[in-house]
């Protein structure tokens, strides 16, 4: 008897775990993607705003989840610090975005986009000065193309929530920008 119930019960186990094995679900949709489709079927949503907002929260996500990382793995001290600023001020960005998204309908990514996670997934391979040097190529890269985006923004976007909120990060985001380049010359 005792030997029925230890089979049944393997069987259950195996049927369980090739049933999840099996299952058709792929992993969660990417939330950016989500987030533009959700905002696209709102006929309420200012595009340029929604699209735009969409980039900053995946922006600001990535470079909260990578600087936490640089805190710890940066191998010169200075980086680590520039991480710790990097986290704290995207932190506060992305906080005020979330704001300003919800007030005009806008919905935001609950996590970075797979590209973004493809780029970090590079970056953390990475250790001692050649992930110092990985990070800040990123955070360059990735501040380069924000400084072009929340300019355009500051200038073009019809919601005034979204407008004002790349009026006020750009200058904070040049700084970013600035500050790696120097770490990265050696400045």
């Amino acid at each position: 008897m005792k030997s029925l119930f230890v089979g049944a019960g393997l069987l259950l186990l195996v049927n369980t775990y090739s049933g999840c094995l099996n299952s058709n679900s792929s992993k969660p949709k990417d939330s950016l993607e989500s987030a533009r489709r959700t905002n696209r079927d709102l006929n309420s949503v200012d595009k340029s705003a929604s699209d735009f907002a969409i980039r900053a929260a995946d922006g600001s996500l990535m470079e909260i989840l990578l600087g936490k990382i640089a805190m710890d793995k940066a191998f010169n001290p200075r980086v680590r610090e520039f991480a710790r600023v990097l986290v704290q001020d995207h932190a506060t960005m992305h906080e005020d975005l979330k704001i300003r998204a919800r007030s005009s309908n806008i919905i935001l990514p609950s996590t970075i986009s797979d590209k973004m996670q493809i780029e970090i997934d590079k970056c953390i391979r990475e250790s001692g000065t050649l992930f110092d040097k990985k990070y800040l190529d990123l955070v360059i890269n990735d501040h380069e193309k924000d400084v072009d985006a929340f300019k355009k923004a500051s200038k073009e976007i019809n919601d005034t929530a979204i407008k004002n909120f790349a009026s006020k990060c750009l200058p904070l985001l040049q700084m970013h920008l600035d500050s790696a380049v120097a770490l990265s010359s050696g400045k």
